[in-house]
């Protein structure tokens, strides 16, 4: 399936709810019959749902996630991934944490090392009120339109507002790692905003868990040797890791040493 095609299928259908194989046909300037199959591929991978004629969007599966719900799945997993991403962290930086539900989960390793300041910059509504009491934390909220289901501020407003920053690390979360096509994100939106971040951050780190790797989806973060890591959990399929090391991507665990992480992360 083409790419292209398929990302402007899905913004359509994320601004609209649904979309019409007649209408798609005309806008885009191919066969309705191309069209059918390329909603019949989403439809087997989840992205939408088609019905006749066209196809609507599945809420639970798109762009706007409830991260409310997302940060309770794989719960022990995204905790160990945010211990060993905040383990990169040294006293006194500026970090950049987004709105995904593991860079969540920070709160509580920022929360457990009162000793170590911190300046955090965050577009998530419920990371920063995680964070407000924190007197070893200095919080700046990224201002904007506000993505509710998602909790976060996105748009030109807090594009703008990062470009003004500088960071030394940023933690961003994604939906899908494949050594080969990238890092990719379910939602459009938030691509633009997590590229910002990258752009002003000194260091990247991708947060994915384990179930991650192998899925690859319509919006392109980065290339996967682009950031500084990418932090997994410890079910990470060894012959993908095997693969990485190959290709010269790094991938941190908990299994690795993590004591020695921050030297590494430390790395000009």
């Amino acid at each position: 399936m083409d790419r292209e095609r398929e990302r402007k299928i899905l913004e359509k259908l994320d601004h609209d709810g649904y979309v019409k194989v007649s209408e798609l046909s005309r806008s885009l300037g191919c066969t309705e019959v191309t069209l059918r199959r390329d909603l019949k591929h989403l439809d087997e991978r989840g992205l939408l749902r088609r019905i006749h004629g066209g196809a609507v969007r599945i809420g639970s599966n798109f762009v706007r996630n409830n991260v409310k719900e997302a940060l309770y799945r794989r719960l022990h997993e995204k905790m160990e991934i945010a211990r060993t991403a905040y383990g990169c962290v040294q006293d006194g930086e500026t970090i950049i944490i987004d709105d995904a539900s593991t860079c969540m989960h920070m709160a509580s390793a920022i929360s457990a090392e009162p000793e170590k300041k911190v300046k955090v910059i965050t577009n998530s509504i419920l990371l920063a009120e995680k964070l407000l009491d924190h007197t070893h934390v200095e919080l700046i909220m990224i201002g904007g339109e506000v993505a509710c289901n998602l909790a976060a501020t996105e748009g030109s407003t807090a594009y703008a507002q990062l470009g003004k920053l500088r960071a030394d690390r940023a933690f961003i979360g994604v939906n899908g790692v494949d050594l080969a096509s990238g890092i990719t994100l379910t939602g459009y939106p938030q691509q633009k905003i997590k590229q910002r971040m990258m752009e002003i951050s000194k260091r990247n780190y991708i947060l994915a868990d384990s179930s991650k790797f192998g899925k690859t989806y319509m919006s392109l973060l980065c290339p996967a040797d682009a950031p500084e890591a990418i932090i997994t959990d410890q079910k990470a399929d060894p012959e993908v890791l095997a693969e990485a090391r190959k290709k010269n991507i790094k991938v941190f665990t908990k299994s690795s040493e993590t004591k020695q992480i921050p030297e590494r992360c430390s790395e000009q």
